[in-house]
Protein backbone atom coordinates (compact mmCIF):
# COMPACT_ATOMS: atom_id res chain seq x y z
CA UNK A 1 0.00 0.00 0.00
CA UNK A 2 1.12 3.50 -0.85
CA UNK A 3 2.33 5.34 1.86
CA UNK A 4 1.33 9.12 2.53
CA UNK A 5 3.25 12.24 3.77
CA UNK A 6 2.57 13.43 7.21
CA UNK A 7 1.74 16.87 6.25
CA UNK A 8 -1.74 17.09 4.03
CA UNK A 9 -2.46 20.89 4.58
CA UNK A 10 -3.33 21.80 0.97
CA UNK A 11 -5.99 23.66 -0.50
CA UNK A 12 -4.85 22.85 -3.69
CA UNK A 13 -5.65 18.89 -2.76
CA UNK A 14 -9.29 19.64 -2.93
CA UNK A 15 -10.52 18.95 -6.37
CA UNK A 16 -13.74 18.52 -7.77
CA UNK A 17 -16.10 15.50 -7.37
CA UNK A 18 -16.74 15.17 -11.19
CA UNK A 19 -15.88 16.98 -14.17
CA UNK A 20 -18.40 18.56 -17.11
CA UNK A 21 -18.93 16.66 -20.33
CA UNK A 22 -17.10 19.53 -22.32
CA UNK A 23 -13.73 18.33 -20.23
CA UNK A 24 -14.37 14.56 -20.54
CA UNK A 25 -14.60 15.93 -24.36
CA UNK A 26 -11.05 18.05 -23.95
CA UNK A 27 -9.33 14.51 -22.24
CA UNK A 28 -10.80 12.49 -25.16
CA UNK A 29 -9.33 14.76 -27.41
CA UNK A 30 -6.15 15.39 -25.92
CA UNK A 31 -5.71 11.35 -26.23
CA UNK A 32 -5.31 11.85 -30.29
CA UNK A 33 -2.62 14.87 -30.23
CA UNK A 34 0.11 13.89 -32.70
CA UNK A 35 3.28 12.43 -31.10
CA UNK A 36 6.31 14.56 -31.59
CA UNK A 37 10.01 13.23 -32.48
CA UNK A 38 12.53 14.12 -30.19
CA UNK A 39 14.52 16.62 -32.04
CA UNK A 40 10.91 18.64 -31.94
CA UNK A 41 10.84 18.75 -27.90
CA UNK A 42 12.66 21.43 -27.31
CA UNK A 43 13.07 23.39 -23.88
CA UNK A 44 13.66 26.95 -23.80
CA UNK A 45 16.66 28.58 -21.85
CA UNK A 46 16.48 30.84 -18.74
CA UNK A 47 19.29 33.40 -19.46
CA UNK A 48 20.45 35.78 -16.37
CA UNK A 49 20.74 39.38 -18.79
CA UNK A 50 23.65 41.24 -18.14
CA UNK A 51 24.37 44.53 -18.87
CA UNK A 52 26.27 43.87 -22.21
CA UNK A 53 23.54 41.45 -23.54
CA UNK A 54 22.17 42.59 -26.54
CA UNK A 55 18.63 41.60 -25.30
CA UNK A 56 19.17 44.93 -22.85
CA UNK A 57 20.54 47.06 -25.77
CA UNK A 58 17.99 49.50 -27.60
CA UNK A 59 18.45 50.15 -31.69
CA UNK A 60 19.84 46.17 -31.73
CA UNK A 61 18.27 43.57 -33.42
CA UNK A 62 17.90 41.23 -30.62
CA UNK A 63 16.69 43.98 -28.18
CA UNK A 64 13.88 43.01 -25.81
CA UNK A 65 11.45 45.80 -24.94
CA UNK A 66 11.37 46.45 -21.36
CA UNK A 67 14.53 44.12 -20.76
CA UNK A 68 17.23 44.71 -18.23
CA UNK A 69 20.39 44.07 -16.83
CA UNK A 70 19.25 41.94 -13.38
CA UNK A 71 16.67 40.38 -14.89
CA UNK A 72 15.36 36.62 -16.07
CA UNK A 73 14.61 35.76 -19.37
CA UNK A 74 13.16 33.02 -20.99
CA UNK A 75 14.49 32.60 -24.36
CA UNK A 76 11.37 31.26 -26.07
CA UNK A 77 8.35 33.04 -24.36
CA UNK A 78 10.18 35.96 -23.90
CA UNK A 79 9.06 36.45 -20.40
CA UNK A 80 10.73 38.67 -18.41
CA UNK A 81 11.59 38.46 -14.59
CA UNK A 82 12.72 40.96 -12.03
CA UNK A 83 15.78 39.35 -10.20
CA UNK A 84 14.12 41.18 -7.14
CA UNK A 85 12.09 39.13 -5.80
CA UNK A 86 13.41 36.45 -8.56
CA UNK A 87 10.63 33.75 -9.23
CA UNK A 88 9.47 30.02 -7.92
CA UNK A 89 10.63 27.12 -9.50
CA UNK A 90 10.49 23.27 -8.51
CA UNK A 91 13.42 21.44 -10.18
CA UNK A 92 13.01 18.41 -12.48
CA UNK A 93 16.55 17.00 -12.65
CA UNK A 94 19.93 18.08 -13.68
CA UNK A 95 22.46 17.71 -16.28
CA UNK A 96 25.72 18.83 -17.00
CA UNK A 97 27.33 19.96 -20.54
CA UNK A 98 30.57 20.87 -22.29
CA UNK A 99 30.44 23.67 -24.87
CA UNK A 100 33.48 24.36 -26.99
CA UNK A 101 33.74 28.37 -27.99
CA UNK A 102 35.57 30.09 -30.33
CA UNK A 103 36.99 33.12 -27.86
CA UNK A 104 34.80 36.06 -28.91
CA UNK A 105 38.19 37.94 -29.84
CA UNK A 106 39.14 35.43 -32.80
CA UNK A 107 35.22 36.29 -33.82
CA UNK A 108 32.73 34.32 -31.42
CA UNK A 109 30.59 31.57 -31.23
CA UNK A 110 29.76 28.06 -30.52
CA UNK A 111 31.83 24.87 -32.29
CA UNK A 112 29.93 22.07 -30.40
CA UNK A 113 28.00 21.56 -27.33
CA UNK A 114 29.56 17.96 -26.45
CA UNK A 115 26.64 17.25 -23.63
CA UNK A 116 28.40 14.37 -21.45
CA UNK A 117 30.79 12.98 -24.19
CA UNK A 118 34.45 13.50 -23.53
CA UNK A 119 35.74 13.66 -26.75
CA UNK A 120 36.88 17.01 -26.44
CA UNK A 121 39.69 16.18 -24.42
CA UNK A 122 41.35 14.69 -27.38
CA UNK A 123 41.40 17.93 -28.55
CA UNK A 124 43.26 19.38 -25.52
CA UNK A 125 46.58 18.60 -24.18
CA UNK A 126 47.13 16.37 -21.22
CA UNK A 127 47.97 19.54 -18.97
CA UNK A 128 44.90 21.45 -20.14
CA UNK A 129 42.26 18.47 -19.59
CA UNK A 130 41.58 18.90 -15.83
CA UNK A 131 41.91 22.46 -15.73
CA UNK A 132 39.13 24.71 -14.95
CA UNK A 133 38.55 26.31 -18.05
CA UNK A 134 40.38 24.37 -20.79
CA UNK A 135 42.10 25.48 -24.21
CA UNK A 136 41.86 23.30 -27.16
CA UNK A 137 44.81 23.22 -29.72
CA UNK A 138 42.94 25.43 -32.02
CA UNK A 139 42.41 27.85 -29.12
CA UNK A 140 38.66 27.20 -28.58
CA UNK A 141 37.63 28.02 -24.96
CA UNK A 142 36.26 24.33 -23.29
CA UNK A 143 33.15 25.67 -21.16
CA UNK A 144 31.79 23.70 -18.23
CA UNK A 145 28.12 24.36 -17.46
CA UNK A 146 25.66 22.63 -14.76
CA UNK A 147 22.26 22.81 -16.46
CA UNK A 148 19.07 22.35 -14.25
CA UNK A 149 15.66 21.56 -15.86
CA UNK A 150 12.89 23.61 -14.07
CA UNK A 151 8.97 24.79 -14.07
CA UNK A 152 8.92 28.63 -13.29
CA UNK A 153 5.52 28.55 -11.29
CA UNK A 154 2.93 31.45 -11.08
CA UNK A 155 2.51 32.31 -7.03
CA UNK A 156 -0.95 33.50 -8.02
CA UNK A 157 -2.32 31.16 -11.24
CA UNK A 158 -0.36 28.46 -10.77
CA UNK A 159 0.94 28.25 -14.39
CA UNK A 160 3.96 26.90 -15.37
CA UNK A 161 6.83 28.10 -17.38
CA UNK A 162 9.52 25.10 -18.29
CA UNK A 163 13.33 26.15 -19.19
CA UNK A 164 16.91 25.37 -18.70
CA UNK A 165 18.85 27.22 -16.39
CA UNK A 166 22.34 26.63 -16.74
CA UNK A 167 25.28 27.67 -14.59
CA UNK A 168 28.66 28.15 -15.35
CA UNK A 169 32.34 30.02 -14.23
CA UNK A 170 31.98 31.76 -10.72
CA UNK A 171 28.21 30.53 -10.93
CA UNK A 172 28.24 26.68 -10.28
CA UNK A 173 29.07 27.74 -6.51
CA UNK A 174 25.42 28.21 -6.62
CA UNK A 175 24.84 24.95 -8.61
CA UNK A 176 27.21 23.29 -5.79
CA UNK A 177 24.35 24.53 -3.51
CA UNK A 178 21.42 24.14 -5.28
CA UNK A 179 22.62 20.28 -5.30
CA UNK A 180 23.32 20.26 -1.64
CA UNK A 181 19.80 21.31 -0.59
CA UNK A 182 18.05 19.07 -3.56
CA UNK A 183 20.11 15.99 -2.05
CA UNK A 184 19.49 16.83 1.59
CA UNK A 185 15.98 17.59 1.74
CA UNK A 186 13.83 14.93 3.40
CA UNK A 187 10.03 13.71 3.92
CA UNK A 188 8.84 11.92 6.66
CA UNK A 189 6.01 9.39 5.63
CA UNK A 190 2.80 8.59 8.05
CA UNK A 191 4.96 4.99 9.29
CA UNK A 192 7.75 7.18 10.34
CA UNK A 193 10.07 6.79 7.81
CA UNK A 194 12.23 9.79 6.68
CA UNK A 195 13.12 9.42 2.90
CA UNK A 196 14.58 11.54 0.11
CA UNK A 197 11.37 12.90 -1.90
CA UNK A 198 11.91 13.27 -5.80
CA UNK A 199 13.51 17.07 -7.03
CA UNK A 200 10.30 18.29 -7.58
CA UNK A 201 8.28 17.26 -4.42
CA UNK A 202 9.47 21.13 -2.69
CA UNK A 203 9.89 24.87 -4.11
CA UNK A 204 12.54 26.91 -4.53
CA UNK A 205 13.37 30.39 -4.88
CA UNK A 206 15.57 32.34 -7.85
CA UNK A 207 16.53 35.49 -7.09
CA UNK A 208 19.88 37.90 -8.36
CA UNK A 209 22.07 39.21 -6.60
CA UNK A 210 24.95 41.77 -7.82
CA UNK A 211 28.71 41.26 -7.57
CA UNK A 212 31.66 43.48 -8.33
CA UNK A 213 35.63 42.72 -8.00
CA UNK A 214 38.41 43.39 -9.94
CA UNK A 215 37.25 41.36 -12.98
CA UNK A 216 34.20 43.65 -13.75
CA UNK A 217 30.56 43.29 -12.27
CA UNK A 218 27.57 41.07 -13.21
CA UNK A 219 24.43 39.73 -12.27
CA UNK A 220 24.37 36.24 -10.43
CA UNK A 221 22.29 33.67 -8.90
CA UNK A 222 20.99 33.52 -5.27
CA UNK A 223 19.08 29.93 -4.57
CA UNK A 224 16.93 29.26 -1.36
CA UNK A 225 14.21 27.36 -0.01
CA UNK A 226 10.74 28.77 -0.75
CA UNK A 227 9.16 28.99 2.82
CA UNK A 228 5.42 29.02 3.40
CA UNK A 229 4.29 31.63 6.31
CA UNK A 230 4.69 29.08 8.96
CA UNK A 231 8.37 28.58 8.01
CA UNK A 232 8.56 25.31 6.19
CA UNK A 233 9.68 24.55 2.93
CA UNK A 234 6.80 24.81 0.78
CA UNK A 235 6.05 22.01 -1.73
CA UNK A 236 5.35 22.58 -5.48
CA UNK A 237 1.57 20.54 -4.01
CA UNK A 238 1.02 23.58 -2.27
CA UNK A 239 1.04 25.95 -5.00
CA UNK A 240 -2.35 26.72 -6.96
CA UNK A 241 -3.00 24.05 -9.05
CA UNK A 242 -0.24 22.21 -7.78
CA UNK A 243 -1.00 18.60 -7.85
CA UNK A 244 -1.21 19.29 -11.98
CA UNK A 245 2.10 21.02 -11.57
CA UNK A 246 3.87 17.76 -9.45
CA UNK A 247 2.39 15.19 -12.53
CA UNK A 248 3.66 17.42 -15.10
CA UNK A 249 7.03 17.09 -13.27
CA UNK A 250 6.76 13.31 -13.12
CA UNK A 251 6.03 13.03 -16.97
CA UNK A 252 8.96 15.47 -17.99
CA UNK A 253 11.16 13.96 -15.85
CA UNK A 254 10.67 10.92 -17.42
CA UNK A 255 11.02 12.20 -20.70
CA UNK A 256 14.69 14.04 -19.71
CA UNK A 257 15.95 10.40 -18.18
CA UNK A 258 14.88 8.74 -21.72
CA UNK A 259 16.52 11.74 -23.57
CA UNK A 260 13.34 12.60 -25.63
CA UNK A 261 13.53 16.18 -25.06
CA UNK A 262 16.44 18.70 -26.02
CA UNK A 263 17.48 22.26 -24.83
CA UNK A 264 17.65 25.38 -26.77
CA UNK A 265 20.57 25.78 -28.67
CA UNK A 266 20.60 29.22 -30.33
CA UNK A 267 23.11 31.94 -28.01
CA UNK A 268 23.77 28.55 -26.07
CA UNK A 269 25.66 29.16 -23.08
CA UNK A 270 25.73 32.56 -22.87
CA UNK A 271 24.26 32.63 -18.97
CA UNK A 272 25.73 34.34 -16.24
CA UNK A 273 29.19 36.49 -16.46
CA UNK A 274 32.07 35.89 -18.37
CA UNK A 275 34.43 36.14 -15.15
CA UNK A 276 36.76 32.38 -15.06
CA UNK A 277 37.71 32.16 -11.60
CA UNK A 278 39.10 29.31 -10.60
CA UNK A 279 36.38 28.08 -8.60
CA UNK A 280 36.42 24.54 -7.02
CA UNK A 281 33.36 22.85 -8.67
CA UNK A 282 32.26 19.64 -9.00
CA UNK A 283 32.35 18.74 -12.51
Amino acid sequence: MAKRVSRQDSASEQLPAKISSDEERLIQLAEENTKFERDELVIPRLKILQPLNPEVQEGTPQYVPGAKAGMLYNTSSGKLTAGQPGMIVCVIGHTRQVIEWIPREAGGGMVRNWGLDDGWKALCEPHQRDSFQPTTRDGHQIDKQRSFLIFDIDEKTGVIDPSFFNMRSTSNKVANRLSTMLTQARIKLSDGRIIAPPHYYYTYKIALEFVTNDKGRWWTPKITSHMDDKGRHKRTEDMPNGKAIFEQAVMLRQQLMEGTIQQQTDDYGEQGDDTMEKDAITF
